[in-house]
């Protein structure tokens, strides 16, 4: 799997030289939890996603402005890979702080990120109701925020 072996890359550079290689190591972590759950293997899976949200989490200390929304990113990775394990609780947890990342970073950037929060929202409402939580603010929100996209959105030139 490519996805592996470009993580097994950047882990050697980061080995070498961490503060240098930590950002480019997370996103490879990140795509290769996606890869592993596409595939099926939820453990190993949502260990890859915990290790990216580990370092995301560093990376946010000392850089919120440029990796609070990967962490974000991080946390829905990792909910959803909960999630397809079956493990709602965790999923839940995971989502509900990706959500919080993701306001934050759309109340910053509303144009940039509101793709991302939408998928986290329509993400987010059935994570929850497998978990035992109502979902319905959930649902109010993302209705509310498509219809600010539609009112807001830029027609595409031809």
């Amino acid at each position: 799997m490519a996805a592996r072996r470009a993580t097994e890359i950047r882990e050697r550079l980061w080995v070498a030289n961490p503060a240098r290689f930590e950002p480019d190591l997370a996103p490879s972590l990140l795509n290769l939890a996606n890869c592993l759950r596409i595939t099926g293997d939820h453990v190993a899976a949502i260990g890859v996603a915990r290790r990216a949200v580990e370092l995301y989490g560093r990376l946010t200390i000392a850089n919120p402005a440029r990796f609070e929304h990967d962490l974000a990113k991080g946390f829905s990775v990792l909910a959803q890979c909960h999630s397809e394990r079956g493990a709602q609780d965790e999923a839940a947890h995971s989502i509900v702080r990706a959500l919080e990342l993701w306001r934050k970073a759309v109340e910053a950037a509303p144009r940039r990120f509101i793709g991302d929060y939408l998928g986290a929202l329509q993400l987010a409402a059935p994570i929850l109701r497998a978990a035992g939580h109502d979902a319905k603010e959930i649902e109010d929100e993302l209705a509310e925020w498509e219809r600010w996209v539609k009112a807001n959105a830029s027609p595409v030139p031809k």
